[in-house]
């Protein structure tokens, strides 16, 4: 019983049904911002945004607000809300494909969105090969720019965490080489971020994904990851991802084989798949998909209707992940219960085999060694739930395609999240660095040493620093070498190579009066040292003057575009004040026409009155006429019903007397018939009598022959 309890319980977690169903919401692209107030923003255009709230089920059309003029060649390319409220709008200048974001503010009254603050500007660019996304992590919105294929060099990444810097305005792109032993035949597609770890799907195979970490030793080296179970069949040609705590959520369409729309779970923790049963209230959206998370308990679905006499076109759905994100616990404490079951099963196990060595354990060594292990081990375990948060320990990137296992958390990073490392990024001059290790205590003996391990240029200057951290690094081994030996700094054997050794802390560095005072302290002359520091100082100097003049013809041209912008406001405030002129001789002259016209409607209105003295007199006499006419019309229609009656009276007898004609003429047809008979009749009569009459003559002639002859 309680295993089929059980079994229905994950079944009904495997099902996923929307809570919401929206039909109409029209957007011709496919990038969608969620808010957990409701709020979802569509881009509509390169210039206007698709506001729709699914409480309140209005729509509007938002227009972006006037930008730096500088801008004005940028089109919206995504979009994205903050954790803050507002907006982040990634742009796009399509002439160089430079990408800014900015953010913004969300006027309902006025349909604008009041983009606040200034444009930044990212330092990624769209170039061929690569492909540009805006995804989320664990903190905020990323800017992601990855090679769709593996080459057979230069293999980079760039990242750009735009939520981070908004708020604080510091760092740059992060750029991370991507290293492997392998060639990847594949089609990168899907990324996503978890736990300071890029994923990239192999095109329409999903059962294995290339794996690269952001931060820690292993930063940049791939290895591939197969995974476990059901992944999305090959025959879907169109795949979006969204990433949650603990699993991505898939959503698999456009089958060659006509298979509906579904949902496909991944467990980040043991790599496997999940194929969920998707209930939706209306039909499956299988075009232009757009798949947004709201949180970890929403998710909203949009996309163009799968069936092609469907009259709402698009459909958008509301769907809670909670069963997922409670099916997944349950997943992993029944694996941990079983781990832990079975570990007390071998520890009771080796108890009962070794029960002989419990006089050991009664031992003061023996307690003592277990107390110091008890306390490195929760020092161990202090340093993991540290890392848990954002780590995954990697693999060797050497290994190659390796079999599906669980990914294991591991302090593997110095920093909390790979965002801190684009902090670091940003761009600082030598002079800058050496004024913050002058500020933070250490002394110019410790400085010129680190200096003297630092690389230079190909004209013989220093070159800075790589980060704050690699130079806190450097000045620490260079302070704990000069306070553990009399060396000179610059003996042999003494350059700093590994940059990678623990960080102390900078308060154990003794600190120095003056930076430029002299050092007895030092055994060699630092007079080569001091002149390339200065050239290097002059070179800097003469940088961030190039710099600054760059800066300074950009804001000259930024100007001579507000000038231009002014002076057309100028001529098109002259010309609505000659318009307002010309309206305002237009309205007198109008009203003088009005006072004209409101003396001819007195005229009139007189002329009305005696025209209606006359319209009622000719009423009158209208009137008699018409009874008189009507009279006349009476006395004619009598007359006309009379005439009509006689004339039907006399065309009555014409008939009766046709009638008679006919029959007369017929009798006298028949009468004429029996005449022409009758004489018919007579003459044969007569002719027979005639004929009749000759016979006898010759009858009587020929008896008369013979008697003469006798």
């Amino acid at each position: 019983m309680r295993w089929a309890a059980r079994q229905s319980l994950e079944m009904d977690a495997h099902t996923l049904r929307d809570c919401l169903s929206v039909t109409g919401v029209d957007s011709p692209g496919k990038s969608i911002a969620a808010r957990s107030n409701g709020q979802l923003i569509f881009k509509k255009s390169a210039n206007q945004l698709y506001y729709f709230d699914v409480h309140e089920m209005s729509s509007h059309t938002l227009r972006l607000s006037r930008m730096d003029p500088l801008y004005d060649d940028c089109q919206i390319y995504d979009l994205a809300f903050c954790e803050r409220g507002t907006l982040l709008i990634c742009l796009q200048r399509f002439a160089t494909g430079e990408f800014f974001i900015c953010e913004g503010l969300i006027d309902c009254t006025t349909l604008v969105v009041d983009i606040t603050g200034s444009v930044h500007k990212t330092n990624i660019v769209a170039t061929k090969g690569r492909n540009v996304v805006l995804i989320c992590d664990e903190v905020g919105v990323v800017l992601l720019s990855y090679p769709i294929r593996w080459q057979s060099a230069d293999n980079t990444i760039e990242l750009f965490h735009a939520t981070n810097y908004l708020i604080s305005t510091i760092g740059d792109k992060y750029t991370i080489s991507l290293h492997s032993r392998e060639m990847f035949d594949a089609v990168f597609s899907s990324p996503f971020i978890s736990r300071n770890h890029l994923y990239l799907f192999y095109g329409h195979d999903y059962s294995k994904f290339l794996l690269i970490p952001l931060t820690g030793t292993s930063c940049g080296k791939c290895e591939v990851r197969r995974t476990q179970g059901s992944p999305p069949p090959d025959s879907y040609m169109s795949k979006t991802v969204q990433c949650f705590e603990d699993f991505a959520l898939i959503y698999a369409n456009q089958s060659v084989r006509n298979t509906r729309p579904n949902f496909y779970l991944l467990n980040l923790t043991n790599l496997s798949w999940y194929p969920l049963n998707l209930v939706l209230s209306h039909h499956f959206p299988n075009g232009n998909i757009s798949l947004q998370k709201c949180g970890e308990e929403m998710v909203y679905l949009h996309g163009d209707c799968n069936m092609s006499n469907c009259i709402e076109r698009t459909h958008l759905y509301q769907i809670s992940v909670e069963p997922l994100s409670a099916l997944v616990r349950q997943k992993r404490r029944r694996k941990s219960l079983n781990n832990f079951n079975f570990m007390n099963f071998s520890t009771a196990e080796q108890t009962n085999n070794n029960s002989s060595k419990q006089s050991v354990a009664t031992n003061p060594i023996s307690r003592l060694s277990i107390r110091y292990l008890s306390r490195f081990q929760k020092k161990a375990n202090a340093k993991r739930r540290l890392s848990n948060k954002t780590a995954i320990s990697p693999m060797n990137s050497h290994e190659g395609l390796v079999e599906p296992q669980p990914l294991r958390r591991s302090h593997s990073s110095s920093s909390l999240h790979w965002s801190a490392d684009m902090v670091e990024l940003a761009p600082q001059s030598l002079h800058s660095q050496l004024k913050l290790a002058k500020d933070m205590g250490y002394s110019e003996e410790v400085v010129l040493a680190a200096l003297e391990s630092q690389a230079k240029n190909k004209d013989g200057m220093y070159v800075p620093f790589e980060s704050t951290n690699a130079m806190l690094d450097i000045l620490n081994q260079a302070a704990l070498r000069k306070s553990a030996s009399p060396l000179p700094v610059n003996t042999p054997g003494s350059s700093i190579n590994d940059r990678k050794a623990s960080r102390s802390s900078s308060r154990n560095v003794p600190r120095s009066l003056s930076f430029h005072g002299g050092s007895p302290s030092l055994s060699c002359p630092r007079s080569d040292e001091l002149s390339r520091l200065l050239r290097t100082f002059e070179a800097e100097k003469a940088r961030d003057l190039e710099a600054a003049e760059s800066d300074m013809a950009l804001l000259k041209a930024r100007i001579h575009d507000v000038e231009r912008i002014n002076e057309q406001y100028q001529r098109n405030e002259n010309e609505l004040r000659d318009c307002i002129h010309e309206l305002q001789q237009r309205n007198e002259s109008l009203i003088s026409d009005l006072e004209k016209c409101e003396n001819e409607k007195i005229q009139l209105s007189q002329t009305i009155v005696e025209l209606q003295a006359v319209t009622d007199r000719l009423t009158l006499e209208n009137l008699r006429n018409e009874h008189q006419a009507k009279d006349q019309k009476e006395l004619a229609e009598h007359r006309k019903k009379q005439y009509d009656q006689q004339i039907s009276a006399m065309e009555e007898s014409i008939r009766s007397l046709t009638e008679k004609c006919n029959s007369l003429s017929v009798d006298l047809k028949d009468k004429e018939k029996q005449l022409l008979e009758k004489s018919r009749r007579i003459q044969e009569m007569e002719d027979r009598r005639i004929a009749a009459a000759t016979g006898n003559i010759a009858g009587k002639d020929h008896e008369r022959i013979p008697t003469k002859a006798g």
